[in-house]
């Protein structure tokens, strides 16, 4: 996908890559950056850098924080939810 050209962005969605669901992509906060992307951290250095997350939905199509999500859905995504 990627290599075809398509970009994604924070609340995104994709039907393209998990099999019979959508899965979203959200941005990763400024402070897990450094904590969590440490190789990255370290090719930037002082440059400001971005990344997604991507999410993936129950069996019926909730996502991590949505209403009817369960929490264990959250807990098992938990890097930036």
């Amino acid at each position: 996908m990627l290599a075809e050209g398509n970009a994604y962005g924070d609340g995104d969605t994709s039907g393209d890559i998990l099999e019979g669901f959508d899965v979203q992509f959200r941005a990763l906060p400024q402070d897990l950056l450094t904590s969590s992307l440490v190789q990255a951290s370290v090719f930037y250095g002082e440059r400001q850098f971005s990344a997604l997350q991507l999410v993936w939905p129950d069996g019926d199509g909730n996502f991590p924080g949505g209403e009817y999500a369960p929490a264990w859905l959250s807990d098992r995504q938990a890097l930036s939810l």
